[in-house]
């Protein structure tokens, strides 16, 4: 073999090296159902994700990719890439409580959890988080086991917040307590006002309430989250608590309770409509509040029996979108196995068709198309379908899911 060649071959064989060293050494799953895991390394990691998920595209092309990343995982960790939507791995999510996704779930060997992160997280970051988890003292397990000494104590909040990162990686009674430790002095601050989205945003079930000191002082003050967030994030955070809050005083026939609630999602629904994409730009998801304040004024004309004049409100509403009618058409699709009265179907049409006259996209045609489906006029939604320029659908997994969907089901 000539000196050429050989020296070829050696750099083929660096090369391949290389793309080794950059891949995480990934275990078979199965272990994770026996009662301990093999103690080769002190600790295992386990990756929950699922195809198509937006923040896993992003952490599989980016961090977890990273060199100094992969060499920490593969140096400290037994590491598991869980699959939530198999059956196996459906059942490893409910098991180590994987549900928010992507999640990175830290175990040691007798699979107790000693660590947590979630979400999308830039390499620098999530080093940093892994020697959190491999430290005696600065993992989220220990942590946990200060905070009934420590919660009132503000320093020590400060520091547990700002380095374990997102507070979708704290449990609720942890929360509650590092709110009560901020004093409303601070709110203001960079740090506050993460803290305060990330936790609005991934602890949406109600632990955050309409009442508190924090959500008010973001109503009264909402320029300091607009600066800061992207708009549609911002809005959609303040509708979801205030809409919870007008259910329960509908509950409660608290109409005062009810009418702040209004207030609330009045000034904010413009700009409630949260895209995600992936790293190339694509939408891969999307959060909305459906013509929210059509939906709040006519729950309180029906609950509270006033005469509100819903036509008038879907006059302004009309006006208001007449300028952003991204505010009415871009939605979660209607699921195609909904149950709801035929009067809703109806009134969600009637704002679709009035969305295509405003602008005549693909994505209204497929939402325009599954209700006309809903309420029993297959011939409508095949016509609909038809006139769809399904080129415009290229890069929106969501919409073209539909799509097929719908077309299975009218084979039916």
């Amino acid at each position: 073999m000539s000196y050429r060649f050989k020296l070829l071959a050696v750099l083929l064989v660096l090369a391949v090296s290389q793309v080794r060293a950059q891949k995480i050494n990934f275990r078979d799953e199965a272990e994770l159902f026996k009662d301990s895991l093999p103690c080769e390394k002190r600790f295992a990691m386990l990756y929950f994700h699922y195809n198509g998920c937006p923040g896993c595209v992003i952490m599989d092309r980016t961090t977890l990719q990273d060199t100094a990343v992969v060499d920490f995982l593969n140096g400290n960790f037994q590491s598991y890439s869980i699959n939530t939507l198999t059956k196996r791995g459906g059942m490893l999510r409910d098991q180590f409580n994987g549900r928010t996704q992507p999640a990175f779930v830290f175990v040691d060997c007798h699979k107790k959890e000693i660590h947590r992160l979630c979400g999308t997280i830039e390499p620098a970051v999530f080093l940093e988080q892994l020697g959190f988890a491999v430290s005696p003292d600065k993992s989220l397990k220990s942590q946990k086991e200060q905070v009934p000494e420590k919660a009132q104590d503000f320093a020590f909040m400060e520091w547990h917040v700002r380095n374990l990162d997102l507070a979708n990686t704290l449990d609720t009674a942890i929360l509650r307590k590092a709110f009560a430790a901020f004093p409303e002095s601070v709110y203001g601050d960079s740090l506050f006002t993460h803290f305060f989205m990330d936790y609005a945003e991934f602890h949406s079930q109600g632990t955050l309430d309409f009442n508190s000191a924090p959500y008010q002082f973001f109503v009264r003050h909402p320029e300091l989250l607009y600066r800061s967030f992207d708009s549609s994030r911002v809005a959609h955070v303040f509708c979801n608590i205030a809409v919870r809050h007008a259910n329960r005083a509908e509950e409660m026939k608290d109409e005062a309770g009810f009418k702040r609630a209004q207030k609330v999602v009045n000034e904010h629904w413009r700009d409630n409509v949260y895209y995600m994409t992936n790293k190339e730009g694509d939408i891969v998801g999307l959060s909305v509040s459906y013509y929210l304040p059509l939906q709040v004024e006519r729950d309180y004309q029906f609950v509270f029996g006033s005469d509100t004049s819903y036509q008038r409100a879907e006059k302004a509403f009309y006006d208001k979108i007449s300028n952003h009618f991204q505010g009415l058409y871009f939605s979660g699709m209607t699921s195609l196995d909904e149950l709801a009265d035929k009067e809703v179907y109806l009134r969600k049409l009637k704002y679709i068709n009035r969305a295509i006259e405003l602008k005549k996209i693909p994505h209204v045609y497929v939402h325009k198309a599954v209700l006309e489906y809903l309420l029993g006029d297959r011939d409508a939604a095949a016509t609909t379908l038809k006139s769809i320029n399904r080129k415009r659908l290229k890069n929106d997994a969501i919409t073209r899911g539909q799509i097929k969907k719908l077309e299975e089901k009218m084979k039916q």
